[in-house]
């Protein structure tokens, strides 16, 4: 009797209709990812860093289609290295941390350039403003920790970052140049993204 149970349930398994693994959702970890970026003040280099960044995505290397990221950055986690400057990074003129709270980032295509090299095509919103933004990226991926850093450069005024009269008694430099490396680690939770 063992001996039939046992061949009828290596039949079963054998012919049972085979499911696809839940895709793998990637989580931030934020005490380990950083965004930093340097301008200039008074034409003096200077740079800062937002310190809280939150986020998950989905990557498949065989169907980079199906590719999704959304990451979240604290604007008041901006640090500039002084309590006085952050704080004045964050008023209305500036970051607008009262009204906008939240920078976001939506992933919306990626291209492979071979090497762990791609192309990420994405919306970046800070201060309610959007704006689409090609970023070349490097991706590594070992077991269940993803890695991936980047640079990328803008117009802070395409943000409406520094509009208004403290202009007047601070030259910030137009350009913004932002460095990143995010670790996510993964978790299979299904259709999350």
């Amino acid at each position: 009797m063992r001996a039939l149970m046992t061949a009828t349930l290596c039949t079963l398994a054998l012919f049972a209709p085979q499911t696809q693994a839940a895709p793998m959702l990637w989580r931030v970890n934020a005490a380990q990812s950083v965004i930093s970026f340097d301008y200039a003040a008074n034409d003096i280099p200077a740079s800062g860093a937002f310190t809280q960044v939150s986020g998950e995505g989905r990557f498949d290397p065989d169907n980079l289609a199906a590719t999704r990221l959304e990451l979240l950055i604290d604007v008041g986690s901006l640090d500039l290295g002084d309590p006085i400057e952050s704080a004045f990074a964050l008023s209305a003129e500036w970051f607008d941390a009262a009204n906008h709270p939240v920078a976001r980032y939506r992933l919306a295509a990626l291209t492979a350039l071979g090497d762990g090299r791609f192309e990420a095509l994405g919306d970046l919103t800070i201060k309610g403003r959007l704006k689409v933004l090609r970023t070349p990226i490097t991706l590594a991926i070992s077991d269940d920790r993803a890695t991936a850093s980047g640079e990328l450069a803008f117009d802070r005024r395409d943000f409406d970052v520094g509009a208004g009269p403290s202009s007047l008694f601070i030259s910030v430099g137009n350009a913004v140049s932002v460095r990143f490396t995010l670790v996510a680690e993964a978790a299979r939770l299904g259709n999350a993204l």
